[in-house]
């Protein structure tokens, strides 16, 4: 797979997510429909953690089938860059996945 590119309104998103965490643990961003959210999101955990290597991500999503995309999306983002420092752990309790470097 080729390296991700962000359309223009998820990179600006995206900044605005990184400019809200650098003030705030936690961030919620909402979006349409169709409009890349999961990708982003992998975008933006690859970011934090390649300049914070010794945090954790923790990525909590309501529906089983949510888990499944995120996960995939975020396999495929990390598998081009930082393979060895991707661990994706899951509850079947509570359909967590936790993203640890």
């Amino acid at each position: 797979m080729k390296e991700i590119k962000l359309f223009d309104y998820q990179e600006d998103m995206k900044e605005r997510i990184e400019k809200a965490l650098r003030l705030h643990r936690s961030v919620m961003a909402q979006m349409p429909t169709g409009t890349g959210k999961t990708v982003l999101l992998a975008s933006v955990v690859e970011s934090f953690l390649r300049e914070h290597s010794d945090c954790n991500v923790w990525i909590v999503a309501h529906r089983r089938e949510l888990v499944s995309q995120i996960r995939e999306t975020i396999q495929r983002v990390f598998s081009k860059t930082h393979q060895s420092s991707l661990t994706l752990k899951r509850s079947s309790k509570t359909h967590q996945s936790s993203l640890k470097p």
